[in-house]
């Protein structure tokens, strides 16, 4: 049997200590001021486990910090933190969000200055756990602080757990559709529709380009981070904020989806047309215009008549 497969059914504490074999003496957290992203900790578990690891603190200041810890679903990127799940998901789907299954233990320690410190962590993986990858980030900053902030965060530590099972992902764009476009309009409402044919939840963001027929971008809208539940289709209103002059567009969509580091791209492309503005007192006016031109030749009918 592969060593992945015996791994994955041996005990937690049997993969405790043979991650703690792997990563004790080598495996550092740098505070923020460090040059580079922190290495992701990459762990695997299947559905109803639970994982113990740990981190090891270093403090590389002349004074003793003492840190509290939280932890945020999603991925590491150029120092910053990119949500992998929109917060509804967060809020009411258990089966999706380490951040909610990891635990630090102890949640407040203190380093002395130029020292290191073990921190353990625990992930009990529920057991209705969606199959795939799932991100966390574990965050530290000061203890005396309400709440971590871009500015006080002391490390940033990137996690990765591998959910045993079929974790296809196949997401495609089944539709986009425009409704008749105006030129007297501020905003455009896309109506988006996907469908994930494969066996796990996707994570997608992206963004809806309109090109004008000189070739210039005129709107490119971001698509925030949603989530597609696996055999399901969503449909998504995106609001394009630009008033267009009359003319030929083309609409262009690009969603991204799966690892952040090599995602998976999808795009759909087509045309449209502004339409010139409707304005009612040019039609009014035509309108009364056309009344007036009819009358008058009624008139001049039934006057020659009479002569």
């Amino acid at each position: 049997m592969p060593f992945f497969f015996l791994f994955l059914k041996s005990s937690s504490r049997f993969r405790s200590h043979f991650a703690l074999l792997l990563i004790i003496g080598n495996f550092f957290v740098f505070p923020a001021f460090a040059q580079a992203d922190q290495s992701t900790l990459k762990l695997v578990a299947n559905p109803g486990d639970i994982v113990f690891d740990v981190i090891t603190i270093r403090n590389d200041q002349d004074k003793t910090l003492t840190y509290q810890t939280d932890t945020v679903e999603g991925q590491l990127q150029n120092g910053a933190v990119t949500p992998t799940l929109p917060d509804d998901f967060l809020k009411n789907d258990d089966s999706l969000s380490l951040s909610k299954w990891l635990t630090v233990e102890p949640g407040s320690f203190t380093v002395e200055a130029k020292s290191t410190l073990k921190v353990g962590i625990t992930i009990r993986v529920p057991k209705n756990a969606d199959p795939g990858n799932h991100y966390a980030v574990v965050r530290g900053y000061p203890s005396e602080a309400d709440t971590v902030t871009k500015s006080n965060v002391l490390f940033l530590q990137p996690i990765s757990l591998l959910v045993g099972g079929d974790a296809t992902q196949h997401l495609t764009i089944t539709s986009a559709t425009l409704p008749p476009t105006y030129s007297s309009q501020d905003s455009i409402i896309l109506q988006l529709r996907v469908r994930n044919d494969g066996l796990a939840h996707t994570v997608s963001q992206g963004t809806a380009q309109i090109i004008g027929s000189n070739g210039k971008e005129v709107v490119n809208t971001p698509i925030t981070s949603f989530i597609t539940l696996p055999g399901t289709s969503r449909n998504l209103p995106i609001q394009l904020n630009q008033r267009l002059k009359p003319g030929r567009y083309h609409l262009k969509i690009q969603l991204q989806y799966g690892d952040l580091s090599a995602p998976h791209v999808i795009t759909s492309d087509q045309t449209f047309s502004a339409l010139p503005a409707f304005d009612w007192r040019w039609s009014t006016a035509g309108v009364v215009i056309i009344l007036l031109i009819a009358a008058g030749t009624v008139w001049l009918k039934r006057l020659r008549q009479k002569s």
